[in-house]
């Protein structure tokens, strides 16, 4: 269970760089607890780099949202979700994609396609080399955004459902594990695509969590934070 309680930066930080946030493989038996840790540490770790927290700092797992940031007299709700195609996380984990020579190729698993057969599954994790479409111009940016824009709107269902508890502020964590392509043409997509997304029913802030960096939303703009990586120390 991940809780953390500081009284000051330092030691937040400090707390922060001794949690094991390691996340294996698809195939080798990852969790979504594994990428819960990763991403609200990673999270956390860059956010008080950039922006003021008044401490004491407590941070407690819990449901439906499933962290919850006590700051002073503000609680923020934390939900969090990973952005992945799910044909392609079950193509990953087949023992035909076990193969050294097998390639699974990216493209043949875009953002809202029908779901594929276990047969088709099978057969394209059995092959050796890329065989998708590929990428166009600029539709890997755009797809990404669709994606992201999408993620969000199905999290917002659950944000504004009765067993949902909301708090002085609710944040959107997404882990994303799609390809971006160039990222700051991504969120200039993404900010667009959330254009008329900001309302008092929506999440105050949405948080992509992507490669080195996070992408801070909010209504009007989006922010590329560098990761505050301080489990390299």
């Amino acid at each position: 269970m991940l809780n953390i309680l500081a009284q000051n930066e330092e030691a937040f930080l400090c707390q922060l760089a001794l949690i094991d946030i390691s996340v294996p493989p698809i195939e080798q038996g990852r969790t979504t607890e594994h990428c819960e840790k990763w991403s609200i540490c990673r999270l956390l770790a860059t956010l008080i780099k950039y922006h003021s927290f008044e401490f004491p700092i407590k941070l407690t797992k819990g449901e439906r949202p499933d962290f919850c940031l006590h700051s002073a007299q503000k609680r923020i709700g934390i939900e969090f979700t990973e952005a992945i195609q799910p044909d392609y996380a079950r193509a990953r984990v087949l023992p035909e994609a076990k193969s050294d020579e097998s390639i699974i190729d990216p493209s043949l698993f875009k953002w809202g396609t029908q779901k594929k057969s276990l047969a088709e599954l099978r057969s394209i994790a059995s092959r050796t080399k890329l065989t998708g479409p590929g990428w166009n111009g600029n539709e890997m940016e755009d797809a990404w955004s669709f994606a992201m824009s999408d993620t969000s709107s199905r999290k917002t269902s659950k944000l504004n459902s009765e067993d949902f508890a909301k708090l002085d502020k609710n944040w959107l964590l997404i882990y994303d594990n799609l390809d971006s392509g160039d990222i700051d043409l991504s969120c200039s997509y993404l900010s667009k695509e959330l254009e008329g997304y900001w309302s008092k029913n929506s999440f105050d802030k949405i948080f992509v969590e992507t490669g080195n960096f996070i992408i801070e939303l909010q209504s009007g703009q989006f922010t590329k934070l560098k990761l505050n990586d301080v489990w390299k120390r």
